[in-house]
C-alpha cells in the first residue's frame, strides 16, 4: 500500500473522450454506451447501432473473462497445473 490517499492522490473519472478531426469535426465518446452511439450516429447510423453491438459482446467477454482474470495463475510444476 502506498496510502497514496495520504499524498493527496484522487482519481477523477473521465466521462468522455474528445476526438477531434482535421476537417473540424470532433466526436465525444461517451462512457454511456447510449449517449456515444447518438454521438457516432451524427457521421453513420449504421456505425452507432453496430458500436452498440460491440459494446454488448464486450460486456458478454468480460462476464467470461472477470473470474479468470481473479484466479491466481496456474502452477506449472504441478502433476495436475489446472488445479493449484
Amino acid at each position: 500500500e502506498l496510502k497514496l490517499k495520504e499524498f493527496g492522490f484522487e482519481i477523477y473519472p473521465i466521462e468522455a473522450t474528445f476526438i477531434p478531426f482535421p476537417n473540424g469535426k470532433y466526436l465525444f465518446l461517451w462512457n454511456d454506451a447510449q449517449k456515444a452511439a447518438q454521438e457516432i450516429e451524427r457521421f453513420s447510423p449504421r456505425d452507432a447501432k453496430a458500436y452498440l453491438e460491440f459494446v454488448q459482446f464486450l460486456d458478454r467477454v468480460a462476464k467470461f473473462m472477470e473470474p479468470l482474470l481473479l484466479k491466481p495463475p496456474p502452477i506449472p510444476l504441478l502433476p495436475d497445473y489446472s488445479e493449484p
